[in-house]
């Protein structure tokens, strides 16, 4: 079974982190194993230049990979199979690694060394979900979405902390997970009790725009790579792309059969690609909202990941005589090709229907 997936940014080595204890690279060229990490569980950082990685391992720890040479360099870091660990993050630039506890504590890890940088208290509540700004300046901690009618705990559910000082910077209330920050570190998105969409402006700590959903579940958010739409997936079989200057709705993505719990865009922006819990992944034109084209649910498809230059696309699904799951790369195609794709099927649609009309086997 496969827990995890993560392309190197050069688009040109895959990590899959599976149950059994192995770390795989695969080649999108070739679409063939060529090495396994072992003990690894799930790939977790990658440098920007593809040339180390860090696993999580069976131990609990994190372990960093020489990835030309396939070579263990050692392990860092706390033991993140601990049961107190509630979430946990690594930003882009790959130095440190922030720790979420049960009690609500914080921990900052310095990765080169492997030790305890500093540790602060986000709340009295658990930590749900972590997130850094992509510079790893900035992290948010949002405390975990409180259960039945008893409400929220602390009144502050998200802060944001400046991570090298451990100084709060931003404090939030009625916010929650998922969360993401926009490219300049301005802006943050984060979810309402309700349900609702909210857009941060970090500067201001106000609301910049509210996004009104009126779901009890948003399990998915991603920006568009130049900030300029967000997606949301819900427990509805919808997908909602608003603008993130005014918070207007632009389109709901309708075609789904039930709840999506996954959305991502293409590097290009052009494309949105969303998953749902029965295992369909639909790929979308954003500028038409037109379903582009759908992979599963008859055999599902778990996971999905694109490669940072667009190239490929990596899927996780059962496999058909066993059961288990395993890896299939694609190269995903152009825009062009999408929508080349599109007119072709709409032409043999139109000739079987003229076909059907004339009632004669000739075309």
């Amino acid at each position: 079974m496969i827990h995890g997936l993560s392309f190197a940014p050069d688009g040109q080595s895959i990590i899959s982190a599976s149950k059994d204890g192995t770390a795989k690279f695969w080649n999108p060229s070739q679409a063939v194993k060529s090495d396994t990490l072992p003990n690894s569980e799930r790939p977790a950082w990658f440098s920007p230049d593809g040339a180390h990685l860090i696993t999580l391992n069976r131990d609990g720890r994190l372990h960093r990979w020489n990835t030309r040479e396939r070579e263990d360099i050692g392990m860092i870091g706390p033991d993140l199979h601990d049961p107190g660990v509630k979430a946990w993050t690594i930003p882009d630039h790959g130095e440190t690694l922030a720790v979420g506890r049960e009690n609500g504590g914080i921990e900052i890890w310095n990765l080169k060394t492997g030790q305890l940088d500093k540790s602060f208290s986000h709340a009295s509540t658990r930590i749900g979900r972590l997130a850094f700004s992509r510079d790893g300046i900035l992290l948010a901690a949002a405390s975990e979405r409180p259960t039945g009618s008893d409400g929220a705990a602390d009144h502050a559910t998200l802060r944001i902390w400046d991570a090298a000082s451990g100084t709060i910077v931003g404090t939030f209330t009625d916010a929650y997970g998922p969360m993401a920050f926009s490219a300049d570190s301005h802006r943050l998105v984060s979810t309402r009790l309700d349900g609702n969409v909210v857009v941060w402006d970090l500067g201001s700590g106000r609301s910049a725009a509210e996004i009104e959903e009126n779901f009890t579940w948003i399990g998915a958010l991603a920006l568009s790579p130049d900030d300029r739409l967000l997606a949301s997936g819900s427990e509805e079989p919808v997908v909602n792309l608003c603008d993130m200057a005014t918070g207007r709705r632009i389109a709901s993505l309708k075609g789904s059969r039930i709840c999506v719990n996954g959305v991502a865009f293409t590097p290009d922006a052009r494309t949105l690609a969303t998953s749902t819990v029965d295992g369909a992944l639909k790929f979308w034109n954003v500028a038409t909202a037109k379903e582009i084209f759908t992979l599963g649910p008859l055999n599902p498809i778990h996971s999905f990941l694109f490669s940072p230059n667009g190239e490929y696309l990596a899927i996780t699904r059962d496999s058909e005589s066993r059961g288990e799951r395993h890896v299939e790369l694609w190269r995903a195609p152009s825009f062009g090709e999408i929508i080349a794709a599109g007119k072709a099927e709409a032409r043999k649609n139109e000739k079987v229907e003229r076909k059907r009309e004339n009632g004669n086997g000739t075309w």
